[in-house]
């Protein structure tokens, strides 16, 4: 997938990112991490390490200006979305969640932010990025997790991994009986980062608070401004694209899987902001 963002990229570009990780060092993914962190956000096992994910990325022509390793952040917004499916009766996902953050704690999950430049290479359109997720994507053995939540069952649906049972759990997750709209709060599908973990002093967010946190941290970072042109793959419903469009000027492309997602961005859009949406 790194080879492919490289030649989405205008020359000059940057990447920032932040993605899954398998934490530090040679951590074998126990089974309880595979049934609660792999089979239920649909990700082959087992991901690569920080040093491993890196390394990857670097060699596809891609230059490490700066890294930063956020599993303590991931493992606090497990134990939120924990939390939060409990008050909401949502138990067994609750106690998936929990799983999850424990994963993080013993190093088999992690999560990073990291900023690259490109050496070369050009914007491309919709249909070629369209076309470059595609190629990216793996597949692996259909698994189904039984009673956390319906979307989280893939019977039927495609092996994990694939584009199918990717975009059936985020249709499903994301809509209006769906966990995500529940307990990740309005057009959230992700965690994010939590300043008070580094400076206790600081205000403790919460779940959508972190996340727009993340996507602030991430906008810094690049040092997007009025005149940048920002591809965000994996736009969700926007929310991260409006939010660095509101605040910086800048022009959004988002780019999503889930048709469902793409129509949400459009719909929650304020006029005024330099957006557009393709799936």
């Amino acid at each position: 997938i790194f080879a492919n963002i490289q030649r989405l990229l205008a020359s000059g570009g940057q990447l920032v990112v932040s993605d899954f990780v398998a934490g530090f060092g040679r951590v074998e993914a126990s089974a309880e991490t595979r049934l609660h962190w792999y089979d239920r956000t649909s990700v082959p096992c087992c991901l690569h390490s920080h040093a491993r994910w890196t390394e990857l990325a670097e060699a596809s022509g891609l230059r490490l200006l700066r890294y930063e390793a956020l599993d303590e952040h991931q493992q606090h917004g497990y134990l939120e979305l924990a939390a939060a499916a409990r008050a909401h009766g949502m138990f067994a996902l609750a106690d998936s969640y929990r799983w999850s953050a424990q994963a993080v704690r013993a190093g088999h999950v992690g999560m990073n932010l990291a900023l690259f430049s490109a050496r070369g290479g050009r914007l491309a359109g919709s249909q070629e990025v369209n076309n470059a997720a595609a190629a990216s994507g793996g597949a692996a053995e259909s698994t189904t997790v039984v009673g956390l939540a319906p979307e989280l069952d893939t019977k039927g649906v495609g092996a994990i991994g694939s584009a199918a049972a990717a975009q059936h759990y985020y249709t499903v997750a994301g809509g209006s009986r769906g966990h995500y709209s529940r307990i990740l709060g309005p057009d959230n599908i992700h965690t994010g980062y939590y300043p008070h973990l580094s400076s206790p002093s600081l205000v403790r967010l919460n779940l959508p608070q972190a996340a727009d946190a993340l996507t602030e941290r991430m906008t810094r970072l690049g040092r997007v401004n009025s005149s940048s042109r920002v591809l965000d793959l994996g736009s969700g419903k926007g929310r991260s694209c409006r939010l660095l469009a509101s605040l910086t000027g800048a022009a959004c492309v988002g780019v999503d899987l889930t048709p469902a997602n793409v129509e949400r961005s459009k719909e929650a859009a304020p006029p005024g902001l330099r957006r557009r949406y393709f799936h």
